[in-house]
C-alpha cells in the first residue's frame, strides 16, 4: 500500500486527512493563535480609538506591528526592517522626480530577488550564527513578496501625489481605490510602517493600496458597508468554508498524490482520466485553501474597520476565459497590477504587449521557478486571440449577431477551449510541471484518452453555458445592490 507524506490521522469518522500542503498545514495549526492575536489587536485598536488621538494611535499600532514582525520572523526581522527603512528613505527623496518609478521598481525587485536567492540572509554576517536557528513561525523572505507590493504602492502613491495625480491615467475607469488625493503630510514613517506591518493583512493579504489603507485608517471617508450584520455573516460564511475544506481533506487525497515523489513514476501508468481528475481536484483544493486563508485575513481586517477587495469572487469552475479567471482568483492582486503596471504600461491600448512583462513579473513574484514562467507564458499566448474575439463581438456592428442561434453555440465552443487552456496552464504551473503536462497532453490523443477528451470538452461546454446564464441573470436582476456587487466583481 502506498503511503503519501502529509497524510495523517484526522478527526472526522476515523478517516485519514490530507495535510500534505505545507502552507495549509502551517496556517491550520497556527490559526487559533492568529485568531486570538487578531482579536486582541482589534480590541486594543477599538479602545485606542476611544482614549487617544489618531496620531498617537497610529504610532502605538506601528510599534505593535513591528513587534508582531519579530514574533513571526524572529531575530532575522532586522533584515526586513533594514530593507523597508532604506526603501522609505529612497522613495521619500525621489518621489515626484522623473526617475522615481525606475528607482522604486529597481529597489523593490532587486531586494526581492536577493532575499530569495540568499534565503533571507544570515545573522552570521554579524557573527551571530546561533540566532539563525531561532524558531521562526514564518521566514521573512517568503512573505517579502507581499511586502514588496506594499513598498511599491507607497512609493508610487506618494510620487503621484506630489505630481497631483490620483493614478497614472486620467481616465475615469482607471480611478482605483482611494477616490481623492491624501494630504501630502500623510506619507510619513509612522503610517508607512503600520501599513507594511498591519497584522491582519501582513501574512497573506488581500492587497490594499497605501492611499486606500491610509484613508480608511485616518477615517477621512468611512466606508458605510461595514455593519455588524455584514461582518457577522461574513464570519459565518468563513466558518462554513473552513468546514467544507475539512471535509474535502478527509475524503480526497489528490493533493498528497500530486505532492508525493511517487507521482511522477506512477502517472506513466495512469489513464488520462485519472491524471485529469487528480489534477482537477488538486486545483480545487488550492482554490479552497486560498479562499479560506484570504477570507480569514479579510474578516479580521473588517472587524478592525479596514475593508479590502475580496479575492476568489467566483468558484474555480465558474470561469470561462482568462480575463475573468484572473480578475476573480486573486482579485486584489489584479487590482494592484492594473494600478501600478497595466495602466502605466499603456492600459488597453497596449494590452497584447504589456501582458508579457506583467505575467512574467507575476510568475517571478510567486517564486523563482521555470514551471511558473511556463504557466505565465501559456496564459500570455492565449490572451491575443481572446482580446481579438472579444473586440469583434463587442463591436456595435455585430450587436445583432448575439441574438442568432449559432452565437451561443460558438461562444460555448470557444469558452470550452479556454477552460481547457486555463486547466492546462494551472496544471503546468502548480501540479504536473511542464514535463508532466506534456505527457498528459500526449496521452489525451490515444485510444483511452480521446473519449475522456471529448467528454471533458462536452462538460466544459455545458458548464460555460450555465456560467453565461448565471452572469446574465445577475446583471438583469432589478435590485441595484446585486448590480453593484457584480460591477465590483468584474472591475
Amino acid at each position: 500500500m502506498l503511503r503519501f507524506a502529509g497524510v495523517r490521522q484526522g478527526w472526522m469518522l476515523g478517516r485519514l486527512q490530507d495535510l500534505s500542503d505545507i502552507q495549509w498545514r502551517s496556517f491550520r495549526s497556527g490559526m487559533p493563535i492568529l485568531a486570538a492575536f487578531f482579536a486582541s489587536f482589534c480590541l486594543f485598536n477599538v479602545s485606542m480609538k476611544q482614549l487617544t488621538k489618531c496620531e498617537q494611535r497610529m504610532h502605538v499600532l506601528s510599534v505593535v506591528g513591528v513587534l508582531f514582525l519579530f514574533a513571526v520572523h524572529g531575530p532575522r526581522t532586522v533584515f526586513l526592517l533594514a530593507l523597508v527603512s532604506c526603501y522609505f528613505m529612497i522613495s521619500s527623496v525621489v518621489a515626484g522626480k522623473k526617475l522615481c518609478p525606475l528607482w522604486i521598481w529597481t529597489f523593490a525587485c532587486v531586494s526581492l530577488v536577493l532575499a530569495r536567492l540568499h534565503n533571507g540572509f544570515s545573522l552570521g554576517l554579524f557573527g551571530l550564527n546561533g540566532l539563525d536557528n531561532t524558531l521562526e513561525s514564518a521566514q521573512w523572505h517568503i512573505t517579502y513578496n507581499l511586502v514588496v507590493l506594499r513598498l511599491i504602492s507607497f512609493g508610487m502613491d506618494m510620487h503621484w501625489n506630489k505630481l497631483n495625480l490620483t493614478s497614472r491615467a486620467g481616465k475615469k475607469q482607471y480611478q482605483l481605490d482611494a477616490p481623492r488625493l491624501l494630504p501630502k503630510h500623510r506619507y510619513h514613517a509612522g503610517l508607512f510602517f503600520l501599513y507594511v506591518a498591519y497584522p491582519p493583512l501582513y501574512l497573506t493579504g488581500p492587497i490594499i493600496s497605501y492611499d486606500d489603507f491610509a484613508e480608511q485608517f485616518l477615517a477621512i471617508e468611512r466606508k458605510g458597508n461595514l455593519s455588524f450584520r455584514f461582518v457577522a455573516l461574513y464570519g459565518v460564511r468563513l466558518a462554513f468554508a473552513f468546514f467544507l475544506l475539512e471535509i474535502m481533506t478527509h475524503f480526497f487525497y489528490f493533493n498528497a498524490i500530486a505532492k508525493s515523489g511517487a507521482w511522477k513514476p506512477l502517472y506513466a501508468n495512469f489513464s488520462p482520466k485519472e491524471i485529469g481528475l487528480a489534477g482537477f481536484w488538486t486545483l480545487f483544493f488550492m482554490w479552497m485553501k486560498f479562499l479560506c486563508i484570504w477570507r480569514f485575513a479579510r474578516f479580521w481586517a473588517l472587524v478592525d474597520g479596514i475593508d479590502t477587495v475580496e479575492n476568489m469572487r467566483h468558484c474555480l469552475v465558474n470561469n470561462y476565459d482568462i480575463e475573468s479567471f484572473w480578475k476573480s482568483w486573486h482579485a486584489s492582486y489584479n487590482r494592484w497590477l492594473v494600478r501600478y503596471m497595466y495602466v502605466p504600461l499603456g492600459g488597453r491600448t497596449w494590452r497584447v504587449v504589456n501582458v508579457w512583462p506583467i505575467f512574467t513579473f507575476v510568475a517571478l513574484w510567486h517564486d523563482l521557478e521555470v514551471r511558473l514562467l511556463g504557466w505565465a507564458w501559456i496564459i500570455c499566448l492565449f490572451v491575443l486571440p481572446e482580446v481579438l474575439v472579444k473586440h469583434w463581438a463587442q463591436h456595435p456592428a455585430n450587436s445583432k449577431l448575439k441574438h442568432r442561434w449559432w452565437f451561443s453555440v460558438a461562444r460555448g465552443i470557444l469558452s470550452s477551449m479556454y477552460i481547457s487552456v486555463l486547466m492546462s496552464a494551472n496544471l503546468a504551473g502548480f501540479v504536473l510541471g511542464v514535463d508532466g503536462l506534456s505527457h498528459f497532453l500526449r496521452s489525451l490523443f490515444t485510444k483511452d484518452g480521446i473519449p475522456f477528451l471529448l467528454g471533458s470538452y462536452a462538460t466544459f461546454y455545458v458548464a460555460s453555458q450555465f456560467a453565461y446564464y448565471s452572469r446574465n441573470y445577475r446583471i438583469s436582476r432589478p435590485d441595484a445592490s446585486s448590480k453593484a456587487v457584480l460591477s465590483r466583481s468584474v472591475s
